[in-house]
């Protein structure tokens, strides 16, 4: 009768996220009408501890359907935030400009439009 050989080593994970292993009925082979190993010379095992969804993909590749809502409202709750951050610098602007130009000079910098190749010019204000 045959006897079962060693299992060979687990292959690398599969994309099926599956392992397998394999043996041969060869210690010893059958000989002169004996039986045969009995039981199965491959195994296969899940090899992501059952982490694997029934479609066979990854749970870190499958993206559940709610996530979906959660990133819109992130994207439009920072687009908010944004917006709302610009409105308060321009805010903030024009109100330490009034509150500047009661000066009896204005100092309007105009080099930062011009290439810095004009002196300063300035202005009175108005009685």
């Amino acid at each position: 009768d045959g006897g079962w050989d060693e299992w060979s080593e687990w292959t690398v994970c599969s994309s099926q996220c599956e392992r397998q292993r394999s043996r041969e009925c060869n210690s010893p082979a059958p000989r002169h009408r004996g039986k045969t190993c009995e039981g199965n010379s491959k195994a296969t095992e899940n090899c992501t501890d059952g982490m694997c969804t029934q479609n066979r993909k990854l749970l870190h590749d499958v993206k559940p359907q709610n996530m979906e809502n959660s990133i819109d409202v992130a994207l439009y709750s920072g687009l908010a935030a944004g917006i709302v951050a610009v409105v308060i610098l321009i805010v903030a602007a024009m109100l330490y400009r009034k509150n500047h130009s009661d000066y009896g000079v204005d100092v309007i910098d105009s080099s930062a439009l011009t290439g810095g190749f004009q002196s300063f010019n300035f202005k009175t204000t108005r009685q």
